[in-house]
């Protein structure tokens, strides 16, 4: 497996997360809004330009999500505080109780649904390294918000 086959490998993975979510927990997201929600759970307070960055889609997708989110209540719009022409997005109540929704749904179903016929053993060892995965990710991403540079604030 190259790079190329590990990236697509990782949007196969969310493609069929989002879907198990919306399936069982009945969420009416769609994957570009799903993907606006991801970038702010992980970064806060974003701008539409800066959520276009994180999702790797174009600013009137984003914006175009985003109001679907904000009539829907996942989103709410405020202005920031330091340049009141920009547009900062946050999360809604919604989003609140779908994430909460969301961490409750166990991955071993869908895990064993991509892997018919293996043993339930199996799927759970699957599941025991995808743990492993994610801690080493976790542990990279910490390490490299340590080693950036700070800004000073003269």
């Amino acid at each position: 497996m190259n790079l190329t086959d590990l990236r697509q490998l990782g949007k196969r993975l969310v493609a069929e997360t989002e879907a198990a979510m919306t399936e069982t927990a009945g969420f009416d997201l769609k994957p570009t809004e799903v993907t606006v929600l991801t970038a702010l759970f992980a970064n806060g307070k974003l701008s539409i330009g800066d959520i276009a960055k994180h999702a790797g889609f174009a600013q009137s997708r984003v914006s175009t999500a985003v109001a679907s989110l904000c009539r829907r209540g996942y989103t709410d719009i405020e202005r920031d505080a330091t340049d009141g022409r920009k547009t900062m997005v946050v999360l809604g109540a919604r989003a609140e109780e779908v994430a909460v929704e969301a961490r409750q749904q166990e991955a071993l179903p869908l895990v064993a649904t991509l892997f018919p016929e293996s043993s339930a053993d199996q799927a759970e060892q699957t599941m025991r390294q995808l743990e492993c995965l994610r801690k080493a990710l976790d542990a990279r991403a910490a390490g490299r918000r340590q080693s950036a540079p700070v800004e000073s604030a003269s």
